[in-house]
């Protein structure tokens, strides 16, 4: 077997997994080496079908809401202050949905705005054991044996 990432970036996108080679044969080094190749190939893919970007701010770039040069100093500043770039973009007057967007575009995933009345939501081991109780059968092979359908019973 063979697994590489799919990779854009420093976003990982997903994994390329190969299983099976010629009967009897194994995967050698060039072999990793073509899953490589070919992974960068669908990342690049995905980039360009997913509208994502290089980097995380490139999108405000793009939009032209703010120039490369400008974005360089401010990524400068924030390595020197040890402050974070996106509290200088909005320093700078940039919008939040405007910096949102370009995160959304560059990580691939919904930018959600700070809003401190809401409560996030309630993630944990009680709601899923809930639901897994709600739906029978839920327990590998049990159920099937019961219906006659699969298993040894």
């Amino acid at each position: 077997m063979v697994a590489v990432p799919i990779k854009q970036g420093a976003v990982l996108l997903g994994v390329l997994q190969i299983l099976n080679q010629s009967p009897g044969g194994v995967f050698g080094t060039a072999d990793a080496e073509r899953a490589q190749d070919l992974a960068r190939v669908i990342g690049q893919k995905y980039r360009y079908d997913l509208r994502g970007t290089n980097g995380p701010f490139q999108h405000l770039v793009d939009r032209r809401h703010i120039d490369r040069e400008r974005l360089g100093e401010l990524q400068n500043r924030a390595r020197q202050e040890t402050t974070k770039v996106v509290q200088l973009l909005l320093e700078e007057g940039l919008s939040a949905a405007a910096v949102g967007e370009s995160l959304e575009h560059y990580y691939q995933g919904p930018f959600l705005p700070f809003d401190p009345d809401s409560e996030p939501p309630q993630i944990g081991p009680r709601p899923l054991q809930a639901q897994l109780s709600a739906q029978q059968p839920h327990c590998p092979g049990g159920a099937r044996r019961q219906h006659g359908y699969g298993g040894r019973g």
